[in-house]
């Protein structure tokens, strides 16, 4: 460095001495030059007058006059007429001389008086300064007085200048590379301690100090290293114990986690992510090398392209059934993965489900006998009339009731059991509606409650199970005409809904309380649970029309307030 700064330092000194000396010399002789000038002019005006009082003699006179004036004077004197024929020189015969008229300080001296010019003499072979003066002689006769000296005097002039002024430049520079050598050596050896402390801090040494306490702005530059190195002390102290803090709840979590970069590349991961994906998750190699899994594969992509991101499951070779979350980390890009055990949660709900179905069909035998018995005293067999009729309606509301149970709990055992569903047709959603709008006619008019259809178009196809979809709509409408009052309306309808088919399903029955509706399609589920089971309800007709509706890829939703009615829409894709 110090090889660097002294080198530049040293170049525009010599630089420097170079330009100045230049510039001098270019005003030295341009001084001496109008010196010079300014000479001629004032010999000029003399030798025009003496010119002029010898011209009466003739120009024999003239010539020895211009001989001895420029004897005298050592300037060259020429005088030129009107012509341009010489008439007397100092230095030659003017006859031997050709016409002067072309010369440029001549022809400029007839036109305006005065006239300069600085060029090699052709006679002389020297570079020669001429100043030419108009003179009036006798007879109003116009000549030309021109002096001129030769340039090799101003030369040595500046030669003996030049000579003092390199000795003081050679002085100068000689002065300035001395202080300069000093002050660029104190100069770098603070610059390169400074390097090195930068570079004791850079490889973790924070304890290093730069020396350089001076004044100027290198003392203030060492303070704010300083400075700077003990507020990064701080900061990794701090940093330090809140990394401890943070491992250790991260390695304490019950759940696992990975961190990777915009590359997919993984940071940080606990013990846990490595126990329940069965492998070692080491900083540095790629999640999806070492994870070689397809659905957490995607999952990590769509994170980190910034895309909404749903839990996925997997399961894994050690038998774990996992549930995964990831989501893009907003600052520094890259993702976070939550890997959640869900095994004893799964196993928790098939339980359940194989329990439901189990007991359906361990009900299904003995509610059908108690059927047919009820049906046999009804004929006639009891021998009681006034008790049997009673008991037997009592017995077949209630057998009923339990037939009814187990067929909702079968169907919903199905439809939970299944990712896809068994039969996919062309439905005539329209044709459908229709249907279930006969089937409940006879219900509605009993109760004096008007039921109508009302279709948008004929053409209205969905791709699914009909039965399924027939038992949804059948399903919303039962409940229509259940819970609402006589001379009531109960409408269902079928339209194109934002590129979707919509089912309807409205009534003006006694409404729901705005509480219940996030729950009303839970299973078991009842807004009124005495008057639900009096008028033969389950309690899953809706959670049943809710998974039907999922199974199409379809949603359900509802719109109702007390007193008023409410709305049941299902939307289910339309067929291509």
């Amino acid at each position: 460095m110090f090889r660097k700064v002294f080198l530049t330092y040293l170049l525009t000194i010599l630089v420097g001495i170079v330009v100045t000396y230049f510039v001098a010399w270019h005003f030295a002789r341009a001084r001496y030059e109008k010196e010079i000038e300014k000479e001629l002019g004032i010999v000029s005006v003399l030798f025009g007058r003496m010119v002029a009082n010898e011209m009466p003699s003739g120009e024999r006179d003239l010539q020895k006059v211009a001989e001895r004036l420029g004897g005298e004077t050592g300037i060259r004197v020429t005088v030129v007429d009107a012509e341009g024929r010489v008439l007397a020189d100092s230095d030659k015969n003017p006859s031997e001389m050709e016409n002067h008229r072309d010369r440029s300080e001549i022809a400029a001296a007839f036109s305006s008086g005065t006239g300069l010019s600085v060029r090699r003499s052709d006679t002389l072979k020297v570079d020669m300064m001429y100043f030419a003066r108009k003179q009036e002689v006798l007879n109003n006769r116009v000549v030309v007085v021109r002096t001129a000296l030769p340039l090799s005097g101003v030369e040595e002039r500046l030669w003996d200048v030049n000579r003092a002024v390199i000795a003081g430049f050679v002085v100068t520079a000689i002065l300035a590379l001395f202080v300069g050598f000093f002050a660029v050596r104190r100069l770098t050896n603070s610059i390169s301690q400074m390097k090195e402390v930068a570079q004791a801090i850079t490889s973790g040494e924070l304890t290093s100090r730069a020396s350089a306490m001076s004044n100027d702005e290198i003392g203030e530059l060492g303070k704010a290293l300083n400075e700077m190195s003990d507020a990064l002390k701080e900061k990794i102290e701090k940093l330090s114990e809140e990394k401890s803090q943070i491992e250790t709840i991260i390695s304490s979590m019950s759940d696992g986690l990975v961190a990777v970069d915009t590359e997919g590349t993984i940071v940080l991961a606990n013990r846990m992510a490595e126990q329940l994906l069965g492998c070692t998750l080491t900083p540095g190699r790629r999640l999806g090398e070492v994870v070689r899994n397809d659905e957490i594969t995607a999952l990590l992509k769509n994170a980190l392209s910034g895309a909404h991101t749903e839990p996925v499951h997997s399961s894994t070779p050690l038998g774990f059934e996992l549930e995964l979350h990831a989501s893009a980390i907003s600052r520094g890009g890259g993702a976070l993965v939550i890997v959640r055990n869900v095994t004893e949660a799964r196993r928790l709900e098939r339980m359940r489900k194989e329990f439901v179905a189990n007991a359906s069909h361990e009900l299904r035998t003995p509610v059908t006998l108690m059927k047919g018995y009820i049906e046999t005293l009804n004929a006639g067999v009891a021998e009681d009339t006034s008790k049997r009729g009673q008991f037997l309606t009592v017995l077949e509301k209630n057998v009923n009731q339990l037939a009814n149970l187990i067929e909702d709990l079968l169907r919903l055992s199905i439809l939970e059991g299944e990712k896809r569903l068994r039969i996919e047709e062309s439905v005539n959603v329209a044709q459908l509606v229709s249907e279930v709008v006969e089937q409940f006619n006879d219900a509605a008019s009993q109760k004096g409650i008007s039921l109508s259809a009302s279709v948008q178009e004929e053409q209205l196809t969905v791709v699914g199970d009909s039965t399924l979809l027939k038992q949804a709509v059948a399903n919303l409408v039962d409940n229509a005409v259940k819970y609402t009052n006589p001379d009531g309306t109960v409408t269902v309808s079928a339209k194109v809904l934002n590129g979707k088919v919509a089912v309807e399903v409205t009534d003006t029955g006694i409404g729901i309380d705005k509480e219940h509706l996030p729950r009303i399609f839970e299973r078991f589920y009842r807004v009124d649970k005495s008057r639900s089971r009096d008028l033969g309800g389950t309690g899953l007709g809706l959670s049943i029309v809710k998974h039907v509706v999922q199974a199409h890829g379809g949603e359900v939703s509802v719109q109702s307030e007390p007193g008023k009615g409410s709305r049941f829409t299902i939307l289910l894709p339309q067929a291509k």
